[in-house]
């Protein structure tokens, strides 16, 4: 593969950063509303074919706490748990004591749920040959929000749709791929959306993560798509520092 020329816009670089490289202190600080996990235990060393949902369903109850406010539904092929505390959080449980969990806003109130779900499993009979297996905790999305200080001004979404479009289409026009993607459609959906596909991780890149910025002319922004919050922060820096760059088009002064 032939190199890109050093003459090419900044931005390439950019792309192509390591972002495992970038410090933590340079990383934009987040609001984290939401994270996805799916919670396994290694099947190889389970009888699953004596798991049942209803087998489930009793271990859960009899492993509640007088007073601990959950709710408790069987459905198509899951149990289905409701904390009310000490956070929300939603968790489904499958026949073979998998989990999915989602609502919870931190690693620490998601440890604290999985750790109370699994006490409520091994505190059966059927279910105390998970207790020395152990399990994994997966990560799957977090969904993130970020307030943009625009000092009481709009951030112009067209300009910056333009702006982007200007380098980021002329880098793949020029047979340079480009990680980041922007979808501006006002019509359809009234915040731009501002995707990177792909990461480089230890000198490899990893093509198939995809994460999305929708940004709104507020500043307000939503960030999606990664299990890691540091490519969430990553690929938010890429967009704040495009915005600074070109801050008086982007955000003048009314």
């Amino acid at each position: 593969m032939s190199k890109v020329s050093t003459r090419a816009a900044p931005q390439e670089e950019l792309l192509e950063q390591n972002f495992q490289l970038v410090s933590n202190d340079q990383l934009p600080k987040v609001n984290v509303v939401n994270i996805l996990a799916t919670v396994t235990y290694p099947k190889e060393k389970l009888d699953i074919a004596s798991f049942n949902l209803k087998h489930i369903f009793q271990s859960v109850s009899l492993g509640f706490e007088v007073g601990e406010e959950v709710e408790k539904k069987v459905g198509k092929g899951r149990v289905t748990l409701f904390f009310k505390k000490p956070f929300p959080a939603t968790v489904n449980i499958f026949r073979t004591c998998q989990f999915t969990l989602v609502s919870v806003k931190s690693e620490e109130e998601l440890n604290v749920i999985v750790s109370k779900v699994h006490n409520f499993l091994v505190k059966s009979v059927k279910y105390r040959q998970l207790k020395d297996t152990g399990y994994t905790v997966n990560i799957r999305n977090i969904t993130a929000t970020y307030a943009l200080d625009t000092a009481g001004s709009k951030l112009c979404l067209d300009k910056l749709s333009q702006e982007a479009h200007k380098i980021y289409w002329r880098l793949n026009n020029s047979g340079v791929f480009s990680n980041i993607l922007i979808d501006y459609e006002p019509e359809l959906f009234p915040g731009l959306q501002w995707y990177r596909r792909g990461f480089v991780a230890n000198e490899q890149k990893v093509p198939f993560e995809k994460v999305v910025i929708s940004a709104f002319s507020s500043g307000k922004m939503t960030i999606t798509g990664s299990g890691d919050i540091n490519k969430i922060c990553f690929t938010l820096k890429e967009l704040l520092d495009f915005i600074e760059k070109h801050r008086d088009e982007l955000i003048p002064r009314e």
